[in-house]
């Protein structure tokens, strides 16, 4: 019986801390002015490969210049929460479902398909989002912003 107690705790524990993760990140979002519906062209601005996907190194950019704060241990974190499958990528289906469950069914309904376009948006040449504009233009690199002291550039694409 303890160890059942000390099992269930432990579960509780790690679920405390994921349900924390989300609420932050969804808390910095919305204070950076980030709403749901910015969500997929932001996958689509970031995801180098154009696979409809982001893998961690893309995801990492993301939140980078998207200037979240967030450092790079708790993004690491924030990606396998969204990756629960562990098939190396997350698409901004999941990431709204997630953090925006309310705007989820707004966007996408129960058939996970999107019937809006979401607004563009452009990259600062230091790695940092403008904001929505009618066409894009992607930075090469973007600053390393992740409270570790270094602050060297990061190769994007």
């Amino acid at each position: 019986p303890l160890g059942i107690i000390g099992n269930a705790f432990n579960d509780v524990w790690k679920n405390r801390d994921h349900i924390l993760l989300m609420q932050r990140t969804r808390t910095r979002l919305e204070q950076a002015g980030y709403t749901a519906n910015d969500i997929p062209m932001l996958f689509k601005l970031f995801d180098c490969d154009r696979n409809g996907q982001l893998d961690v190194l893309e995801f990492q950019w993301m939140l980078q210049g998207m200037r979240l704060g967030l450092k790079k241990e708790r993004v690491v974190e924030l990606y396998e929460a969204f990756d629960d499958d562990k098939s190396g990528g997350i698409d901004p289906i999941e990431f709204v479902k997630a953090l925006f469950p309310d705007a989820y069914y707004e966007m996408y309904g129960a058939t996970d398909q999107a019937d809006n376009d979401p607004p563009d948006f452009q990259l600062a040449s230091d790695g940092s989002l403008l904001g929505p504009i009618s066409s894009m233009s992607v930075s090469s690199d973007i600053q390393d912003d992740d409270d570790d002291g270094k602050d060297g550039k990061t190769e994007r694409c």
